[in-house]
């Protein structure tokens, strides 16, 4: 008689990280030449045919998230792997070589120092000075700071998970506050915010 001895191997899924294209908010050019790895960790990704990569049993901790493809600059991030699922947006940036499609509007800028040096790791954050600018609109008569979910109108373009806008009031009093869209909840329409 034959013996058949029946193994079953429990995996825990630790980080998805997805990665989109900045300008198309579509899967990354060139897909087959993006790497995603976690510094300190020698656990390899799992790559999904929609641009996502699946990281299996990872210790808790901080990891450093390296994200790398042809067209686009280099995106590292660090990340902190707790008890849940974490899901990781990265958007790529565009690099010079990018195809742009015709009529694309870019802004390049590098800030350099008094020695004309450029300045590395710099922020920079440029604002709407008009609300004819602006990419979309709230469609609520209030929204409390620190909301979870916002509802959107009167868009212009495509808004996406990984998307950091200013959310300006209007009035005497108007206060801003920088969101980042965690995840499109209704498409086009409502949005969960990154806390």
């Amino acid at each position: 008689m034959e013996h058949i001895r029946v193994s079953r191997l429990k995996t825990r899924v630790s980080l998805v990280v997805c990665v989109i294209d900045g300008m198309t908010s579509q899967t990354p050019l060139g897909n087959n030449t993006t790497t995603v790895f976690l510094e300190g960790t020698r656990s390899k990704a799992i790559s999904k045919s929609n641009g996502s990569y699946i990281f299996n049993d990872l210790p808790s901790g901080e990891y450093r998230l390296v994200v790398s493809s042809e067209h686009y600059f280099q995106e590292q991030t660090l990340i902190t792997i707790g008890t849940d699922n974490l899901i990781e947006v990265v958007q790529l940036k565009p690099l010079p070589s990018y195809p742009f499609s015709q009529g694309a509007g870019l802004i390049r800028a590098m800030l350099q120092d008094a020695d004309g040096a450029p300045e590395r790791n710099a922020s920079l954050q440029a604002t709407i000075l008009t609300e004819e600018c602006a990419r979309a609109r709230v469609m609520a008569e209030q929204l409390d700071k620190g909301a979870e979910e916002i509802t959107l109108g009167a868009f212009t373009g495509v808004i996406s998970a990984g998307d950091t806008y200013i959310l300006r009031g209007r009035g005497a009093k108007a206060a801003e506050e920088i969101i980042q869209i965690a995840e499109v909840v209704e498409h086009q329409k409502r949005f969960r915010l990154k806390k």
